[in-house]
């Protein structure tokens, strides 16, 4: 059974329930006068349907507040993407097979290997074995196993009627950032250095710093690319774990990524 909720937890339960709805500021308004009692789901949900708002859409907010925080944003997601790559979806399968299938994909798909598992989560990381990098190389001629490069990923799941499941996955590349903003810091610290005494000295050593600082923003461009790269194979995961859809061994998966190429 869900625990009771604190009136800044029904809070948010209410208002974004009110967003997955659609809802309009009248009946978030009234969310604010419900929520200062902040009690049982139960009770919340009753409240809310009064007002309005969906009961479905109260069942979703709910199990959503039950997953816990998202990963909270640094300074230095605008310059070197996030450290933390997450995604979060409403899928039409109970939580163990949800938890079955990214079991499946993650380590038969992308080569991690399971550290965590209880009946609501699960936790996996990254093969530094010399067969698990063998493995991640051949998945990678077809395009696959991207996941396999982070450093850890986790999944929450929380029920929200029988059968339907709100699930989020969490990719943690803390190790790549930090790598990319300590090599980038490092080429812009050098071009700013060899541009001062550039000023000092001579315009061509000031001209030489240009293709250093232009490294610096390359190499913070490349992580926040590679943190997008993230998100959409995290997306894709959930695409194939809502299509209950298995993965392919490393053979097949290569035979089906070439197979297009062959008939053009």
């Amino acid at each position: 059974m869900a625990e009771p909720l604190d009136p800044d937890a029904a809070d948010r339960v209410l208002r974004r329930a009110g967003d997955l709805a659609d809802d309009d500021a009248g009946h978030t308004a009234d969310a604010e006068m419900i929520a200062a009692g902040g009690i049982e789901p139960a009770a919340i949900i009753s409240a809310a349907i009064e007002v309005g708002i969906p009961e479905r859409a109260v069942r979703q907010s709910l199990a959503i507040e039950q997953l816990g925080p998202l990963p909270q944003a640094r300074r230095l997601d605008s310059v070197a993407g996030s450290a933390a790559v997450w995604v979060q979806r409403v899928v039409e399968l109970p939580p163990d097979e949800v938890l079955d299938l990214l079991d499946r994909w993650l380590v038969g798909g992308h080569h991690l290997r399971r550290e965590r598992q209880r009946p609501d989560q699960m936790e996996w990381s990254r093969r530094d074995d010399v067969f698990g990098g063998l493995r991640r190389s051949v998945r990678g001629l077809s395009g696959e196993g991207r996941l396999g490069r982070v450093g850890r990923v986790h999944a929450a799941v929380r029920p929200v009627d029988p059968g339907q499941t709100v699930v989020r996955v969490t990719a943690d590349r803390h190790t790549h950032r930090r790598a990319a903003v300590a090599g980038g810091s490092t080429l812009a610290v050098g071009a700013a250095t060899v541009g001062v005494v550039g000023i000092v000295m001579t315009a061509p050593i000031a001209f030489a710093a240009i293709p250093v600082g232009v490294a610096g923003g390359f190499v913070f461009s490349s992580s926040r690319s590679e943190a997008d790269r993230f998100e959409r194979e995290l997306e894709r995961l959930l695409d194939d774990i809502e299509r209950s859809r298995a993965p392919e061994g490393m053979l097949g998966g290569i035979k089906r990524r070439l197979s297009p190429r062959r008939r053009r």
